[in-house]
């Protein structure tokens, strides 16, 4: 269900932000998920993973928090605009919880979660499609 969320939030992502900042919103469950194995799966950082996760931290804020400081561009920050920046995180944190739980439940093959994922996103899609939201 979490890879199902990570989809639609990324649609609504898309849908109210500008691209480049879209992408950069749905596109940081690596940083995410690095994170929530060392806080829960106890797993080790080293260096070049701790410098990783900070740069990458960096550039999720330059990009998504200060645009009209490297381009001129005034962005206003609407409601839609605000939803849409959410939903980028949301989408961002759902892809992230698909592969913790992917990583915490090792004895299940990753492919039956996958293949799961595909067919309940077809599904869910093709629902909410029908009822226009998306």
């Amino acid at each position: 269900m979490a890879g199902t969320f990570s989809l639609i939030l990324s649609f609504f992502a898309f849908k109210y932000l500008p691209l480049g900042i879209g992408s950069v919103t749905t596109n940081c469950s690596p940083f995410i998920t690095t994170i929530a194995s060392r806080i829960f799966l106890k797993e080790p950082c080293g260096v070049m993973q701790s410098i990783s996760v900070v740069l990458t931290f960096l550039g999720i804020l330059l990009n998504s928090g200060v645009p009209e400081l490297f381009y001129g561009d005034h962005i206003e920050l609407s409601s839609l605009y605000l939803f849409g920046f959410m939903a980028g995180i949301g989408c961002s944190l759902c892809s992230s919880g698909r592969y913790f739980v992917i990583r915490k439940l090792n004895r299940i093959p990753h492919t039956l979660f996958n293949f799961n994922y595909a067919c309940v996103s077809v599904v869910l899609t093709i629902l909410l499609k029908k009822r226009t939201i998306l």
